[in-house]
């Protein structure tokens, strides 16, 4: 019996997950080929990966009828590129090609209860682009190929319908499916570390993490695979979420699997924040989650925040007075908030037309820097309501600046 080492490729649908902590440390899967046992005389073939075997199979030449052809030799052609992205290519062709007459693989993949059919980017997809979703373990003629989420390792047949999976039984936690391909040759692909090394996902580790079981309607359907997606085509199917009320199986999965740790209590601490050190050396000042739920809930109370009033955060969120009125605040009342990255009074007018913003809290610097680039013009900014300075006094001359009627908003000169 001749063995080789060497390994395969494909391209398979990413099953769906979500991320929680594993209870115990799994050792990750070799980043390394296949073992490959090949008989050419049996016409057997058998890989075995990560101290399992993934395929068992015979391979044979046959007529049009599907008989046997007598003394027709196959040969083996192991091709394997050098890299970190290791690749293994299995080349089984005939060493006399006859007409008429065809190679036939039949035999068991088997993975982790974790594995399922998967079509590759072949022809069939060049000619009918298909993104396909189901329940279960999925019977589709396209599939050609077989990805074990749990190890993250896919095996890939020839495609375009000239290999038939199916599933079969799981047994001891490992799913098998019945593998059969055919053709003049027959090349197979394995590729270890398939997402995180060929498809550069560093970070994706499934070995560490179980998979999601539980229902993913309207999350992991069509809507990734639309064509220009931006900021207004997510908005719109947010709102198809909210209006469908879909749950966030996501947040509900971290909450059901994931170890939180030990409870904590009002009084534990939950930040330290620096002192400016104005008169002196910076000092730390442990807040508890009470002083915070307090603060933000008072505030809440006196300015009368609704929950459709939109917040605008330009104050820094390491801030006491940003981390309060820009993030506490809105938590506290599920409101939407709009972060301005580096401030600018033209972001500022730009980012409170486009959004309706309707509460801001800033320095008084701030508010000066906007009273004295002006309103640009066009820009409608009657939405705004309530207008909060902080941390330093705020001079005459700004205040000035700012509508002193029941919806306070900024009174500018003309734009400039």
């Amino acid at each position: 019996m001749q063995r080789t080492a060497h390994v395969v490729s494909l391209s398979a649908a990413l099953a769906t997950v979500c991320w929680a902590a594993a209870a115990e440390t799994v050792p990750a899967p070799p980043n390394a080929p296949s073992t490959v046992e090949w008989n050419a005389g049996r016409g057997k073939l058998r890989l075995r990966y990560h101290d399992a075997v993934i395929l068992d199979a015979r391979i044979r030449a046959e007529d049009a009828a599907g008989r046997a052809v007598a003394g027709a030799e196959v040969r083996l052609q192991p091709t394997e590129p050098p890299g970190e992205k290791v690749e293994q290519r299995l080349k089984f062709v005939a060493a006399k090609p006859q007409e008429g007459v065809k190679l036939v693989l039949r035999g068991t993949v088997a993975g982790s209860e974790e594995a399922f059919p998967a079509e590759t980017n072949g022809e069939a997809q060049k000619r009918f682009p298909l993104v396909r979703t189901s329940v279960g373990l999925s019977h589709s003629l396209r599939n050609n190929a077989v990805y074990d989420r749990r190890w993250d390792w896919v095996l890939i047949g020839p495609a375009d319908g000239t290999t038939r999976i199916q599933p079969e039984a799981a047994k001891k936690q490992r799913i098998s499916f019945a593998w059969e391909s055919r053709g003049a040759s027959i090349e197979l692909v394995f590729r270890p570390r398939f997402y995180q090394k060929h498809r550069d996902l560093v970070y994706y580790e499934p070995w560490t993490y179980p998979v999601w079981k539980g229902s993913v309607t309207g999350y992991c359907t069509w809507w990734p695979y639309r064509d220009g997606i931006n900021q207004q085509v997510l908005d719109s199917l947010v709102d198809v979420f909210a209006a469908k009320k879909l749950p966030d199986f996501g947040y509900k999965y971290v909450l059901d699997s994931s170890p939180l740790g030990p409870t904590r209590g009002d009084g534990d601490a939950a930040t330290l924040l620096y002192t400016t050190g104005t008169t002196g050396t910076p000092k730390g000042v442990v807040l508890t989650h009470r002083n915070l739920l307090r603060n933000a809930e008072s505030c809440h109370e006196h300015i009368g925040i609704t929950e459709d009033d939109v917040f605008l955060a330009v104050l820094p969120f390491f801030h006491g007075f940003g981390l309060t009125t820009s993030m506490l605040i809105p938590l506290l009342g599920g409101n939407t908030t709009v972060c301005v990255a580096r401030f600018s009074a033209l972001r500022v007018f730009q980012a409170i037309a486009q959004h309706r913003v309707t509460c801001c809290f800033a320095v008084p610097a701030m508010y000066a820097e906007l009273v004295r680039a002006g309103r640009p013009p066009g820009l409608d900014l009657s939405c705004v309501k309530i207008l909060v300075a902080g941390g330093e006094p705020l001079r005459a001359g700004v205040a000035e600046g700012i509508h002193p009627n029941p919806r306070p908003r900024l009174r500018l000169p003309p734009g400039r």
